[in-house]
């Protein structure tokens, strides 16, 4: 059984029709979708749209799919809000008002974290096991954006063990896949593998190989990450990190064309200053 693990799409459409053309090519069986997914880019109703074709068998909520909720504003607090406060609502507004009610709230209703169980292994030959209830049990992943218990928490290149514990603590499994720094991380502790993936857009430990926007051309590749867990029947799991190529001069056309308020943030990540 292979299930390929995305996130931090980030209304990047580009980037994520290139991921689902290699998804496709390497026939994954289900699809389990980490958060994260319409702000912070030109394209969100066509990237909502391309995720519920896949239909996913997991779809978390991200910390930025949270602000498709209806009263945000920029008088909400005393102080005055800064230009970077500002320049985050603009982005959340746009892709408020390319999504209708009905998608919005598909969004927060998403939930913050899920069990996705490894049925293969039921059918599996498990007569040297004295009980297999056990292994049957914990057959399978949790599913989260930032950790098990909040979409905001970090699992970061940098983590200390007590933390990554404390983050960990209560998932199911013994594989956690997690999202929302955009780096790619591999953790094993205490009979526990954390997985982070990276992200398929904006990923911050992909190398930044264009020195100025001037150096962007029709053509010009970028690289979106996600991975790949193949599951054998006997529970065994195969890990894969995928990096695939997009054309980044697409994205910012897309981005051009909508005068989408964000542009700077997107192309700080491929961009070198």
């Amino acid at each position: 059984m292979k299930i390929a693990v995305l996130s931090d799409i980030h209304a990047n459409l580009p980037a994520f029709e290139a991921v689902v053309a290699d998804i496709r090519r390497s026939q994954v069986d289900h699809v389990a979708f980490l958060g994260d997914l319409v702000v912070t880019g030109p394209n969100p109703k066509e990237c909502f749209e391309l995720m519920k074709s896949l239909s996913p068998a997991v779809w978390i909520l991200g910390n930025t799919d949270d602000w498709m909720v209806e009263d945000i504003d920029d008088e909400s607090d005393v102080l005055p809000p800064t230009d970077q406060e500002r320049l985050l609502l603009r982005m959340r507004d746009f892709a408020y008002d390319r999504l209708d009610e009905t998608d919005r709230a598909f969004l927060l209703a998403r939930p913050v974290s899920r069990f996705l169980p490894f049925p293969a292994i039921e059918s599996a030959d498990t007569s040297f096991v004295t009980d297999k209830t056990s292994i049957l049990r914990d057959s399978g992943m949790t599913c989260c954006h930032g950790s098990p218990n909040s979409y905001t928490q970090a699992i970061h290149p940098g983590i200390s063990g007590e933390v990554l514990d404390a983050a960990v603590h209560g998932a199911r499994g013994h594989i956690v896949v997690c999202a929302h720094t955009h780096y790619r991380v591999c953790f094993t502790r205490n009979g526990t593998s954390v997985y982070n993936f990276g992200s398929i857009s904006m990923p911050f430990n992909a190398p930044v190989i264009y020195p100025s926007r001037k150096d962007i051309r029709a053509g010009s590749r970028a690289v979106a990450q996600y991975g790949i867990i193949d599951v054998a029947p006997d529970g065994l799991a195969a890990i894969e990190a995928r990096d695939v190529s997009f054309d980044l001069s697409v994205l910012i056309r897309d981005m051009e064309r909508s005068d989408y308020p964000g542009i700077d943030i997107v192309l700080e990540r491929y961009i070198g200053r």
